[in-house]
């Protein structure tokens, strides 16, 4: 606050977050708080998700009711209400902002961050925001690195030459593997998506699912995303495995690779658990169908198909083990 009122800025206000950044209970919706209530998402649809922890943030932006807002991160407690409000958020190093006045979930990993609604006015304040701060050691980490101005690092041009493309105008059909063939409310999704109870009730018919489009295709690649990883989720994903599934897992990061064409249905089965309990997405690439099946939150699945009969099979498959896919 010290720097930002120094820098010149209006504070108009605190925003609503997840309570306690989502930490009271695996079935709160994100953006409520028993004293701010449920942030809604400003695009139409008030049962739209809204992304945690910092909801109320990104929402402030994206209605314009400010043209900057500051939010706090542990792991995409930034990221996750920017994407979903269509603002910019920027997660920065740990230490590269003071977090005096925090209250963290994890000391090696929680930090402040700029949302704004141009790549432009978020670095602007990320320049603002760092500095070194007495009452926070780690921002001793940044001495001697620290900018004033991160704006002489963006290019007009850097996207030139890469080709952004719309899902629609290159995958035929697009839809999401489900439990359930329709948008549940608000309401439903909390009584019926408590994480336990639905990942264990329903989770074995997206492993038959996967089996049989596996029996089926032959030859199924998974992408596992490495660098996405810190080395405190890669701990904790190993402490909840057993050991032999702790021991793939490191064999999996060991190698220097991606990319792994999936050789028999254990090993399909071990990677389709880690993305049902929600402890590792991995993306599922099906050759003869071209279609990719991406990890999941909630059992919901996104599905890219580029062509109709691979489409109308893996549909076929996934209706007989009882799930459906939304179009």
């Amino acid at each position: 606050m010290k720097k930002l009122r120094e820098a010149g800025a209006v504070i108009l206000g605190k925003a609503n977050m997840t309570e306690l950044a989502n930490g009271m209970s695996s079935e709160m919706w994100a953006g409520y708080s028993s004293r701010g209530g449920q942030t809604l998402n400003p695009y139409g649809d008030p049962t739209l998700f809204v992304g945690g922890s910092s909801s109320g943030s990104a929402v402030a932006v994206a209605s314009n009711f400010s043209v900057l807002s500051v939010g706090t991160e542990t792991d995409a407690s930034i990221l996750s209400p920017a994407i979903q409000n269509s603002v910019v958020g920027i997660k920065p190093t740990v230490g590269l902002i003071s977090r005096s006045g925090i209250i963290p979930f994890t000391y090696s990993q929680d930090t402040a961050g700029p949302i704004a609604r141009t790549v432009k006015d978020a670095a602007i304040l990320l320049g603002v925001l760092t500095g070194i701060d007495k009452n926070d050691v780690a921002t001793y980490k940044s001495e001697g690195r620290l900018q004033q101005d991160y704006t002489t690092y963006l290019d007009p041009k850097g996207l030139n030459g890469h080709l952004l493309e719309e899902p629609k105008k290159l995958f035929n059909y697009i839809g999401i593997l489900d439990v359930y063939n329709r948008i549940l409310t608000e309401q439903e999704a909390s009584e019926l998506l408590g994480f336990n109870q639905h990942n264990l009730k329903y989770g074995f018919r997206f492993l038959n699912a996967f089996c049989h489009l596996f029996h089926l295709e032959k030859e199924v690649y998974v992408h596992i995303y490495k660098k996405g990883l810190s080395n405190a989720e890669f701990k904790f994903i190993l402490g909840s495995l057993n050991q032999n599934e702790a021991n793939i897992f490191r064999k999996l990061f060991s190698m220097n690779k991606e990319i792994y064409k999936i050789g028999d249905e254990e090993a399909l089965k071990f990677l389709v658990n880690l993305s049902v309990k929600e402890l590792y997405s991995s993306n599922f690439f099906l050759p003869s169908l071209e279609t990719d099946i991406l990890g999941n939150w909630d059992l919901c699945f996104p599905v890219y198909s580029r062509k109709t009969d691979g489409f109308k099979k893996c549909k076929e498959i996934i209706e007989r083990n009882q799930l459906f896919i939304r179009e």
